[in-house]
């Protein structure tokens, strides 16, 4: 009758090689971007951390902040931009498309 509450099954800090990858696949992800777009983004000293939540979705984002991008498969080919990464930088939205 009510629908439970959804929580994250697993969330942990990326390690120096696999932020590097998400940083990459952002990249290739966005190729209008330009590195100092997803340096604002996601900070080069700042831990980054991942969300693994039971319906394969995964949340990355600044620990202790908001999340900045999501994945849809839980694979790294479909990343997309949250609506707090899209008011950080208004026109990221824009390079989205």
């Amino acid at each position: 009758m009510f629908k439970k509450q959804l929580e994250a099954k697993t969330q942990q800090r990326l390690s120096g090689a696999d932020r590097k990858k998400l940083k990459r696949t952002i990249k290739e992800r966005l190729p209008s971007s330009s590195d100092a777009d997803i340096d604002a983004l996601l900070p080069p000293k700042a831990e980054i951390t991942v969300s693994k939540f039971p319906n394969r979705v995964h949340v990355y984002g600044l620990e202790g902040g908001f999340p900045m991008f999501f994945d849809v498969d839980g694979r790294g080919t479909e990343i997309f931009p949250t609506g707090n990464c899209l008011l950080m930088l208004p026109f990221f939205g824009l390079l989205c498309c």
